[in-house]
This record gives structure tokens, sequence and C-alpha cells, in this order.
């Protein structure tokens, strides 16, 4: 019941373990707060702070690196999980500078704001460095 009720409102609804839980889990965007956590980056090994401003934080402040986290903005439910390197710099009306990433492992590609006003700013000189888009 529990099922056919979630799948009519529209929820995500994935299979589990049924020896262990005999439960269905819902699957479920994350919120801001447990999206917006501190993560080691994976390429420079730096400790990122989130961001102070409202915003999610998708990229190392120090080198510009992401990774390949999400399907839609924010979900964090892509499996690829691979290194996304800065490869340049473009500016989006309504959106402002934004940093293009190509993802290392399936080689698809991104835009992520530049964070500006925040505990930890995106190191200007590295912005700097990357080509226009």
């Amino acid at each position: 019941m529990l099922l056919r009720e979630n799948l009519r409102r529209g929820r995500r609804v994935a299979e589990t373990d049924w020896a262990t839980s005999g439960t269905i889990r819902q699957e479920r965007d994350m919120g801001r707060e447990e999206e917006n956590t501190p993560f080691t980056c994976e390429n420079c090994d730096r400790e990122v702070l989130p961001l102070s401003n409202g915003s999610y934080r998708n990229h190392c402040p120090f080198c510009l690196f992401s990774k390949h986290v999400d399907v839609t903005l924010g979900d964090r439910r892509n499996e690829c999980g691979g290194l996304m390197s800065p490869t340049g710099l473009t500016h989006k009306g309504g959106k402002g500078l934004q940093i293009i990433h190509r993802c290392r492992r399936c080689r698809a590609q991104s835009a992520n704001r530049v964070a500006e006003d925040s505990v930890q700013p995106d190191d200007a000189e590295e912005l700097l460095q990357l080509p226009p888009a």
C-alpha cells in the first residue's frame, strides 16, 4: 500500500534488500543542510567549508576541481563520481561568472557558479588562469 501511495504522489522509490529490511526505502533529494556540508577535495586534499551565502558548495575554492555527483542540480545521484577539471570561465546573464568543468571519467561537461561572497571564496588567481569558454 505504501508503495502504491508513494508512486501516486510522484515520490521516488527504490528496491531494497528484502531479506534484511522487508520494506521499501524512499529515495529523496537531499536538503540544502544535508548537501551543503564540508568535504576534503579529492584533487588537492584541502578541507572545503560549506558556503555561507545560502548556495551549494559544488567545487573546491582552492584548485577549482569539482566531482561528478549530480544528475540534476543538487540531487547527488550520479554514479560516475569522476573528478571534474576546471576547463574554462564564462559569464551568463542572471548567473554571473561560471566555471566550466569536464569530467575526467565520462567527459560530461557542466557549469558551476563562481563562489564569491563566502567564508572561502574561489581563488582569484586560479580563476584568472582559466581560458574564456
